[in-house]
């Protein structure tokens, strides 16, 4: 009977002792790097340059303009004051750096000297026409050559960050919109500018594969004209630059792309003592072309003539090969995407040493 009641027990003790004896044998190695390259691997350092092509265009509602016969300045003028045949006043550089102007000198003849009027006569040659019965403008393409530098943290399909630009602007001559055969073109008072743009950036992967990965991106920001536009008198908020990044890798570390990128910005410059504005619109198109490179977790092998083509271990800690720069791809299961190895390369059929 006591035999009867005895229940066997299963003995669990092997399978403990023989996964407590797979975990022991199970080996993780520390990585040659330290925690602050660790930190810095999270961060990506791009630079870019490229062209752009900026479409100027504004408003001049409010104004006319006064194009005087005998000169080459296209004036703008308070509208309100178009049925006088004298001006208060009339003003130029209404681009960057208006001026006004209330007095001119108007030479009677060869022989007689300049008469000092009080205020601007409109003589028959001259040309002068209101916004109100014409729409007045004029437009021009600048041209520009960026110089762009970045720095982006990666999260799941998001990518964010910022950056800084530095801007070669370079300004071409004004045409008019309206009334072509009768106002003149026009030049700024300068030629070249330089503009900085302080900008951070958000974007979202829609593709990737193994070499390729396509991000949409919006970056926002602000833009210094430089010294050429009068900071006093100009006005500007956000501008905002919508991308499409296409990435090609060409290792873990280092990868090259393309941007194509429409951009919008505008600025309003106030003409002192009128209370009149000129709203300018400054659309641009952009190509850039740059690449981007990130700080490797592990150091290259420091072991002299060691030619492992993938990540590995010396002396407990892990590394990555020494024999790929960090331009190449170097997988971390199979070393060098290579179909054969570098000694066996065509190139190399003849070295004696192929590393």
């Amino acid at each position: 009977m006591a035999q009867e009641e005895q229940v066997e027990i299963p003995d669990e003790q092997p399978d403990k002792v023989q996964r407590e004896g797979k975990s022991k044998t199970k080996k993780s190695y520390k990585s040659g790097g330290n925690i602050f390259t660790a930190f810095l691997s999270q961060f990506t350092l791009g630079v870019s340059t490229g062209y752009g092509a900026t479409f100027y265009s504004h408003n001049l509602k409010g104004f006319g303009i006064y194009q005087p016969a005998n000169g080459n300045g296209v004036f703008l003028f308070d509208q309100a004051f178009i049925d006088r045949d004298t001006l208060p006043s009339v003003y130029n550089n209404w681009v960057n750096n208006v001026q006004g102007f209330s007095g001119l000198l108007i030479p009677v003849d060869s022989l007689s000297s300049p008469i000092i009027t009080n205020g601007i006569p409109v003589f028959p040659g001259d040309l002068k026409i209101g916004s109100d019965s014409v729409k007045l403008g004029y437009k021009s393409i600048a041209h520009n050559i960026p110089f762009t530098v970045m720095v982006s943290i990666d999260v799941d399909r998001y990518r964010i960050g910022g950056g800084v630009s530095m801007e070669l602007h370079k300004m071409s001559r004004f045409n008019p919109t309206a009334l072509k055969n009768s106002l003149r073109s026009f030049r700024t008072d300068f030629s070249i500018a330089f503009f900085k743009k302080y900008f951070g950036f958000v974007g979202i992967t829609t593709y990737e594969s193994w070499q390729y990965k396509m991000i949409a991106d919006l970056q926002f920001g602000k833009i210094n004209r430089g010294k050429h536009f009068n900071k006093d008198l100009i006005s500007s908020g956000l501008y905002f630059n919508f991308g499409y990044t296409i990435e090609r890798s060409l290792s873990e570390y280092f990868k090259v792309f393309v941007r194509p990128a429409v951009e919008w910005k505008a600025y309003t410059l106030t003409v002192p003592e009128s209370g009149l504005t000129v709203n300018h619109r400054q659309p641009t198109l952009y190509v850039q072309f740059g690449a981007t490179i990130r700080m490797p977790v592990m150091p290259r092998c420091p072991v002299p003539g060691c030619h492992i083509q993938m990540n590995h271990v010396h002396d407990g800690k892990e590394y990555r090969s020494k024999v790929h720069p960090i331009w190449k791809w170097q997988d971390p299961n199979y070393g060098q995407n290579y179909p054969q190895l570098i000694k066996h390369k065509r190139k190399n059929r003849r070295k004696i040493n192929p590393y």
